[in-house]
């Protein structure tokens, strides 16, 4: 993303406060220029305008009449930051000053072709790059952030039904709708993809969810003439706007891509479970509460194989996946899995490496899992890793993993649930391959030996 820095004028046409005003109109008709900077050494003393001028005595020195410069921008700043600024003072150009040295000009015509790159041409919303900035912004002046991430609910059969310009003018009057909700004075809201708006608020966690649960009842009652009323739902997923302590030492740029990850994440439990909205704080109680109506089978007092495999008879042959074995590595931050599976004699490997933060290593291993699995299904089938959690059940703890497998014909959320016992990392293995076993059977008994 481009800053001011990047597209400021540095050979700046400029004055001494002991110039003339009748060489400052000279330096105005030569170059074109309505306004100039007063410029002492490497100082802004501030501007003066061809106005300021033109009834003044031609022999007067600038010095006399120069007027404090309205605002100033830091070379760093955003061009977004930047034209608000500019909207705000009512100006078409702004000094650039770095170390109280004044390094340059930038002006509306600079940064216009810029800012109609980031805007969405269909609902007039900035894209995901302006909202990062935003939200990057105030994290730095110390501010608290709550994330919205809305996403819509089935988009892709109502522009199958309907048709993609109703399609566009559902998205449209949703734009719509939620500029209508969002206060532009602590919110930032965009199109994040084709069927996603997110909001950034500086609202604390209970009036996010109150501003979430407007945008559900919003979008809910959304009318566009072809499509029926009740057809446009949404799932929102929130985060952040809980925190109690100062950050410090932290890279702002990654907090919030981990802010929009969880509220990402929260929206897709919150659409699986049919709730309006779900804050990522809460996704683990919302699951084990999902879990509880899942029926677990008891442990066996016989040794289990390593996984429930699934069979189906094919010309007279079982189809079977077997757990050869898995590997963590883990340092003081790092982690990193390897599971190996075996199918009619071929084994196929899954790696993933990451983090060890909140058990970021029973992710790895269920995502390497499902990098496993992944050389098994067929085109355009996917799985991919929702949420991975433990509850405890009747004294013993339950590992949950959530996938989300999408197939040609649209998107599934299945849940694999075992009780983990002497091997916790085991258990998430079996967990996600049981949250699978049902669509391997099927797909894979289709498939030739």
């Amino acid at each position: 993303m481009k800053t001011v820095r990047q597209l400021m004028t540095q050979e700046v046409v400029a004055v001494s406060p002991a110039q003339t005003v009748a060489s400052a109109i000279e330096l105005m008709r030569e170059h074109g220029l309505g306004v100039l900077p007063v410029v002492e050494g490497k100082t802004l003393l501030g501007l003066v305008t061809l106005q300021d001028l033109i009834r003044q005595p031609i022999y007067r020195e600038i010095g006399q009449i120069v007027s404090p410069a309205p605002a100033t921008i830091h070379p760093d700043a955003s061009l977004h930051s930047t034209y608000e600024l500019m909207k705000a003072h009512r100006t078409s150009s702004l000094p650039v000053v770095e170390d109280g040295e004044f390094v340059g000009i930038i002006t509306l015509i600079d940064i216009l072709p810029e800012l109609g790159k980031l805007i969405d041409p269909l609902t007039e919303l900035p894209w995901p790059g302006t909202l990062r900035l935003r939200a990057v912004e105030y994290l730095r002046e110390g501010k608290e952030i709550a994330i919205l991430f809305v996403d819509m609910d089935d988009f892709g059969a109502i522009n199958k039904t309907y048709g993609h310009v109703l399609g566009d003018r559902v998205i449209h009057a949703v734009a719509k709708s939620l500029m209508g909700l969002v206060d532009l004075k602590r919110d930032v809201l965009c199109r994040y993809g084709g069927d996603e708006f997110v909001v950034v608020t500086l609202l604390a966690k209970p009036e996010a969810e109150v501003l979430a649960q407007r945008i559900w009842e919003a979008v809910a009652s959304v009318a566009v003439p072809g499509v029926p009323q009740g057809a446009v739902k949404a799932s929102i997923g929130i985060s952040g706007g809980k925190r109690t302590v100062e950050r410090h030492d932290i890279h702002y740029a990654a907090t919030v891509d981990d802010l929009l990850t969880l509220a990402s994440r929260a929206s897709t439990i919150a659409k699986r479970m049919g709730l309006p909205f779900l804050h990522s704080h809460d996704i683990p109680k919302a699951v084990a509460e999902e879990a509880r109506k899942t029926e677990v089978p008891p442990p066996r007092e016989e040794v289990e194989e390593p996984i429930p495999p699934p069979v189906r008879e094919v010309q007279g042959k079982a189809v079977r996946v077997r757990l050869h074995g898995y590997e963590v590595y883990i340092s003081r931050q790092h982690a990193s899995a390897s599971v190996e599976i075996e199918l009619r004699g071929t084994a196929y490997r899954g790696e993933a490496s990451g983090v060890t933060a909140g058990r970021g290593e029973e992710r790895l291993l269920a995502e390497a899992t499902l990098g496993a699995i992944s050389s098994l299904l067929p085109a355009p089938y996917k799985a991919a890793l929702g949420e991975v959690t433990r509850t405890s059940m009747d004294g013993r703890t339950a590992v949950h993993v959530h996938v989300v497998f999408h197939t040609p014909t649209g998107e599934e959320h299945l849940l694999g649930s075992v009780f983990s016992a002497e091997d916790p990392y085991e258990a998430v293995v079996k967990a996600t391959l049981k949250a699978l076993n049902r669509r391997l059977e099927v797909l894979l008994s289709s498939q030739p030996s």
